[in-house]
């Protein structure tokens, strides 16, 4: 019976350890967003894990993805959300297929972020 027991506390952590990898693999959706995607999401709650940004719990970005201004003009918000982790939510995305320029419209303002691969 002792031997049972001292199996079983061997066993179980790796059995545990073994499922949650599995249910990792299998069941986890997130989806990095790529150049040829299209999007146009109302993003309303937004988590940050390690070093990317999961938009509805299942579109991943790169906290990173840097700001890009317009050539010819100078934004209001020059010094602000320079990086796309700095934006709060909620915010409307918008990114057409075949465009590595993410838009952002957040209070009637519309912030360019130039797509970063994970």
């Amino acid at each position: 019976m002792n031997n049972y027991l001292k199996y079983t506390l061997y066993v179980l952590p790796l059995v545990l350890f073994v499922s949650m990898i599995l249910h990792d693999v299998f069941f986890n959706k997130k989806k990095e967003l790529l150049i040829d995607d299209f999007i146009d999401i109302e993003v309303v709650r937004a988590r940050k894990y390690k070093n990317i940004i999961i938009l509805k719990d299942t579109i991943a970005i790169f906290q990173k993805t840097k700001r890009v201004f317009p050539k010819k003009s100078k934004h209001f918000y020059k010094n602000y959300y320079q990086f796309i982790e700095s934006v709060e939510t909620p915010y409307h995305l918008f990114k057409d297929s075949g465009s590595n320029i993410m838009v952002i419209i957040k209070n009637k303002d519309s912030l360019f972020y130039k797509l970063h691969p994970l």
